[in-house]
């Protein structure tokens, strides 16, 4: 697919700042459960697994809301979530040269993934970070912007902008668990070159 784009609405992964906030524009891992159904040739019997194959078989394009992101002002940089939480932020982190401090509790994680991890004792966190097909837009924003853009989001598209993290200058990539532990974690989303 080809397309086009105003030049003032582009936003590439090597622009985040120091102490800009990381923000998703949506849930995380849902593709990945409805992608373990299908391979599982698991039953969608009931409405929280019907909507976790919808979330990998019809996945939602952020277009509208990349678009207004892009128009903001104080919006750095930005990336698709394709390959899974962990390895797109990785790929701005290594693009802009910094450093990356996630939240465990702050990720978005539906109740339906709850749901579905709870039955199969999966942890939703790792679905979310390993998971790819999402397609939420990961986005980076300066501080004292972020509240009028936030507001500004929810307004237009009835929805949050999940505030999910941190940029550092450390050049690691961190997880901060639920008590407050601190871990280094690597890309575990798919890799367009690894050999199979």
């Amino acid at each position: 697919m080809l397309g086009s784009a105003f030049e003032k609405e582009i936003l590439y992964r090597n622009a985040a700042q120091l102490g800009d906030i990381i923000c998703s524009t949506g849930f995380l891992g849902d593709s990945r459960a409805g992608l373990y159904l299908i391979t599982h040739n698991m039953k969608a019997n009931s409405k929280e697994f019907k909507a976790l194959r919808n979330a990998h078989l019809r996945p939602k394009a952020y277009l509208r809301e990349g678009r207004f992101l892009a128009r903001q002002g104080g919006v750095h940089a930005m990336i698709d979530v394709s390959d899974g939480l962990s390895s797109d932020i990785g790929h701005i982190a290594q693009e802009s040269n910094v450093g990356i401090r996630l939240y465990s509790e702050k990720i978005p994680v539906s109740d339906n993934l709850k749901k579905f991890c709870a039955r199969f004792d999966f942890d939703p966190v790792e679905f979310a970070l390993a998971g790819g097909e999402d397609y939420t837009l990961l986005c980076t924003i300066i501080p004292d912007k972020m509240d009028r853009i936030a507001a500004n989001y929810l307004k237009r598209f009835r929805s949050p902008l999940y505030q999910i993290g941190e940029i550092t200058d450390s050049r690691k990539i961190e997880l901060i668990l639920w008590n407050g532990e601190i871990t280094s974690f690597s890309p575990s989303g798919w890799d367009h070159f690894k050999t199979p």
